[in-house]
């Protein structure tokens, strides 16, 4: 891909930017493992009254827009990762553990990253929802919170199975355009 900036007509400031695959592997199974380049990549941020903060990214391997998404085909993919920040901090560029539930952390990822910090993994193919058993992180490597900006990241989310239980991966990089990023007291909307 190729993301330039116009200035009076003429491309200025090009930068060459591939988009990357996401891997995943959900099973042994053909249907249960796919790799997608996102035709669609969104995100929205949210400051909670109470303090805190939430952000969500949707990776799609059809077009979607900010105001809307369409069913999804047989073959379509759509990850959402939701992020969640504590009280006191914004989203930056940190860890984001996938652990089961509150407690101590499920892996030694989870273990080197910030207290606090969650990401909860969604993922659909075709009509069908599923489940990602917890394990492993995403890391966001760049946060710009304006209606312009940007976060980026890498998804480095497996669990390795055990005994008749295949091990699962979400594997590959992101980067997402902001549909929308609100303040806990304001709400700014590209």
């Amino acid at each position: 891909m190729l993301l330039c900036a116009p200035i009076a007509g003429m491309s200025v400031g090009c930068e060459s930017r591939a988009v990357s695959t996401v891997h995943v592997s959900l099973g042994s199974l053909p249907e249960e493992r796919r790799s997608f380049q996102p035709k669609s990549s969104l995100a929205e941020y949210l400051e909670l009254p109470g303090g805190g903060a939430e952000a969500r990214v949707l990776l799609s391997s059809h077009d979607i827009t900010c105001e809307s998404l369409l069913p999804l085909k047989p073959d379509q993919v759509l990850l959402v990762l939701s992020f969640s920040v504590p009280p006191g901090r914004k989203l930056e560029p940190s860890s984001f553990p996938y652990a089961a539930a509150p407690g101590p952390p499920a892996d030694e990822a989870a273990a080197n990253s910030s207290p606090g910090l969650s990401v909860l993994p969604y993922l659909r193919i075709g009509k069908a929802g599923r489940s990602v058993p917890p394990g492993g992180q995403v890391d966001i490597t760049e946060v710009t919170l304006d209606p312009q900006g940007a976060i980026r990241g890498t998804l480095r989310l497996e669990q390795p199975g055990s005994a008749g239980v295949a091990a699962t991966s979400l594997l590959g990089s992101f980067s997402a355009r902001w549909c929308r990023v609100q303040g806990a007291a304001t709400a700014d909307s590209p």
